[in-house]
């Protein structure tokens, strides 16, 4: 990731303890912690170029029990730091009814670097939205995750060969 150009933005979708942690409401199974590490080697590599890292939740900003505070956190090991950003979506995209768009505009980010889950959910509709609106867009794939193998590699194949997105 070092040689991505500097106008490029971290986005980690997802990467809750409802998906990654063992007592996880859906809990994607014993990969996670693998590629928790390996969205962590991104992170890390993000911050030291000043890359800009947006994370991106499924759930509420404000949980009012103790089970969606948990489930809601993000994972321990990715911790945001102060001026990071935490963005909110109810739908399985990451720009649809949120500020995704207007927050990559005022930073003038034309690349975005997806990881995180899912699959064949989240990651590719973000990335495909993001095509449409003109972004360049790269995933790892050893740092996004889905529930169902299949639809992983199958999904992976449609944003590489029909909507121009890379994989890494």
């Amino acid at each position: 990731m070092e040689e991505i150009a500097i106008n490029s933005a971290l986005i980690i979708v997802n990467c809750i303890n409802k998906y990654f942690d063992l007592n996880g409401e859906k809990y994607l199974g014993n990969n996670c912690q693998q590629v928790i590490r390996n969205i962590r080697e991104k992170l890390i590599i993000a911050r030291k170029v000043g890359n800009p890292v947006i994370y991106v939740n499924d759930g509420m900003p404000q949980p009012k029990t103790k089970r969606q505070k948990f489930n809601n956190a993000v994972k321990e090991e990715l911790e945001l730091l102060a001026g990071e950003s935490v963005i909110y979506t109810d739908t399985i995209s990451s720009f649809y009814n949120t500020s995704l768009e207007m927050e990559l505009d005022r930073k003038n980010i034309n690349e975005i670097i997806l990881v995180g889950a899912h699959t064949n959910t989240t990651i590719f509709f973000t990335a495909v939205e993001a095509r449409i609106r003109g972004l360049s867009v790269i995933a790892f794939e050893e740092c996004i995750i889905s529930n169902d193998k299949i639809a992983h590699a199958v999904f992976i194949n449609q944003m590489v060969k029909n909507h121009g997105i890379e994989v890494f």
